[in-house]
């Protein structure tokens, strides 16, 4: 055991001639790992969103079959009706381009 050693005992975990420091080692693994834990949330928020959306869709396109298998069964012979009830729903092309404008 040599003089020095005793004197700094903290001398091994400094940064070797050709290493990288302490300082940097740390800066990258909390940056790294906050880097992955934020990605990871994300990802957990997005697929949650996307499941919920799917079945919101689902179910307000069943409820809209619902309808028309109900309009169907009462007023069998009245198409009239079936087709009112398909286009309430749907806009109306000028409605759909002063949206997406």
């Amino acid at each position: 055991m040599s003089w020095r050693t005793l004197i700094d005992p903290l001398e091994s975990w400094r940064a070797k001639p050709g290493g990288l420091s302490l300082a940097f080692r740390l800066t990258a693994w909390y940056t790294t790992s906050s880097f992955l834990l934020v990605a990871a949330a994300t990802a957990l928020l997005y697929f949650g969103l996307a499941a919920n959306l799917k079945n919101l869709s689902e179910r307000l396109l069943a409820d809209e079959l619902d309808v028309c298998r109900a309009l169907v069964h009462e007023r069998a012979g009245d198409s009239h009706a079936l087709r009112e009830e398909a286009e309430i729903d749907r806009p109306s092309a000028s409605t759909r381009n002063s949206t997406c404008g």
